[in-house]
Order: structure tokens, then sequence, then C-alpha cells
């Protein structure tokens, strides 16, 4: 019998073009998580990563996205995974994104088995963390 990872964290959704989003989304709720799922198209603020209690972002890997969230994350001195997120596969971007301080990188089409597996480990490492 496999066993479902079941994760409950407050997630971002950053700058993905609506399909993509939806997807995501959509990938993510199969998770069967109670925490909130945010999307938000405008700049992320530092004020909005305390106030909204954000747990993990998943953000555009288009730089003029992916990088001021990445500043936000370290102005705000939170250790708020942030996942690059495109429609394909692209090596240059994964790793411009990860030499900016990306968490991970993920490409579509989504598969919730990875997804689930990416989300619990980092509950596992924020819970070791605190």
């Amino acid at each position: 019998m496999q066993q479902r990872n079941t994760v409950s964290l407050n997630v971002l959704i950053h700058g993905l073009p609506e399909r993509l989003r939806g997807q995501l989304a959509e990938a993510l709720c199969g998770q069967g998580g109670n925490g909130a799922l945010m999307r938000q198209q405008g700049p992320v603020t530092v004020r909005d990563l305390s106030r909204n209690q954000v747990d993990i972002i998943f953000c555009s890997s288009e730089q003029e996205s992916c990088l001021p969230v990445l500043q936000q994350v370290r102005q705000a001195k939170r250790q708020i995974p942030v996942v690059v997120v495109s429609e394909e596969p692209e090596f240059d971007q994964w790793l411009d994104a990860m030499e900016a301080g990306a968490s991970d990188y993920c490409a579509a089409p989504f598969n919730r088995e990875h997804l689930g597996w990416m989300l619990a480990s980092y509950v596992t490492a924020s819970q070791l963390a605190a």
C-alpha cells in the first residue's frame, strides 16, 4: 500500500501565467493539505511575507519575477523555500534560479507525488530548524 504525503502549508503562487498557475494549484490541492493557497500577481513585499504567514513560494522562472521574490525573502530574514516554476525544464533558468537562492525548481506537467515529496521535505526541514 502506498503512503500518501499529506502536508499543511500556506503556499504563495506568484507571477505564473494563468494556465500554469491553475495546473500547479490543482496538483498542490491534490495533496490533501489544509493550508491556504494564495495567488499573487503584483510584487511580493516583506510585509506580505510576514502578514500572510507564507510557508513556501512557487514563482515564475522569469528573472523579472523570480529575483525580486528571492530578494524580498532575504530581506524578511525568513527561511521560506522558493520553488521556481517553468513551462518546460530549461537548464539555464534552473541554474540561474538556484544560484540566486531558489530552493528548488519544477516544470510542467506537475507530478502530484513529486510535489508531495517536495512539500514534505520542506515541512521536515522547517521542523528540524525550529
